[in-house]
């Protein structure tokens, strides 16, 4: 079994403004192969977001359990557990500001190139005022082309009374040997009851677009600029990170095991 055994990993450190947050962060994923049947992909999470009001911090980890019964397609389970703390610049009294979350879900994949279709569906649970578990559903398609330098993809996403729809364009170019990603992309969220949400019942639409140029790589390395603009009720966002990636890379599941905490 150990001549059949082998492991890929790869980790990113990143920082800079996120939708008018500071935040640093860290994320880690490691797949171990079985044979050519089974993998078992692991994830890691630690996010801190900050601005004058308060601070955010994130922790998540999550598991794949993954047959892959043929080259096209992959089957199993996947699972998580995530923390939340809120630090308020004022005190509040009775104001919560820990939560934790779990997942544990069913999942799928069909890589019949140029196409992917990717699901993922189960139940939420966590401990906030209405402490109730949750159905939720994710499912993505892709369309790749020219050697996967570019892709078309849709998206739905539904959990308690919120559903969200994606589309979005990726172009990877070369200039003087350096990739540049750009993208664009459009998201309409759709809020079915406010019961446990504080907004008005409706539909709320986002455009957004964006670049990511990675300007250095070594050996072990490679440093990315990422950038975006999103325009969301008439009002313009920017962001901006750096990005260090590290590892020799994994040929990760299409949806996260913290799809719905990050």
């Amino acid at each position: 079994m150990a001549e059949d055994t082998a492991m890929t990993w790869s980790g990113q450190l990143y920082g800079g403004e996120y939708y008018k947050d500071d935040l640093t962060g860290g994320y880690g994923i490691s797949s171990i192969y079985f044979s050519d049947d089974f993998i078992i992909t692991g994830e890691i999470l630690r996010e801190r977001y900050h601005n004058r009001d308060r601070d955010y911090y994130l922790s998540g980890v999550g598991v794949h359990l993954l047959w892959q019964p043929s080259e096209v397609t992959m089957l199993g389970v996947a699972g998580s557990h995530s923390r939340e703390r809120y630090s308020y610049s004022d005190f509040i009294e009775g104001l919560k500001y820990r939560y934790r979350t779990n997942t544990i879900a069913l999942e799928g994949e069909l890589d019949y190139d140029p196409l992917t279709l990717a699901a993922q569906a189960g139940k939420v649970a966590n401990d906030d005022e209405y402490n109730i578990q949750h159905r939720f559903y994710s499912i993505y398609l892709y369309y790749w082309g020219a050697n996967h330098l570019w892709y078309a993809s849709s998206s739905i996403r539904r959990i308690r009374n919120y559903r969200e729809y994606t589309l979005e364009a990726n172009r990877t170019f070369f200039a003087d040997s350096r990739p540049i990603s750009l993208y664009a992309g459009a998201t309409r969220d759709k809020l079915i009851s406010n019961v446990e949400i504080p907004a008005p019942v409706g539909q709320y639409n986002s455009y957004y677009m964006g670049c990511n140029l990675q300007f250095i790589t070594t050996s072990s390395s490679a440093w990315s600029l990422w950038a975006e603009a999103a325009r969301q009720s008439s009002e313009t966002i920017m962001s901006v990170e750096l990005i260090i990636s590290f590892g020799p890379g994994v040929d990760a599941p299409a949806i996260s095991t913290l799809d719905y905490v990050r």
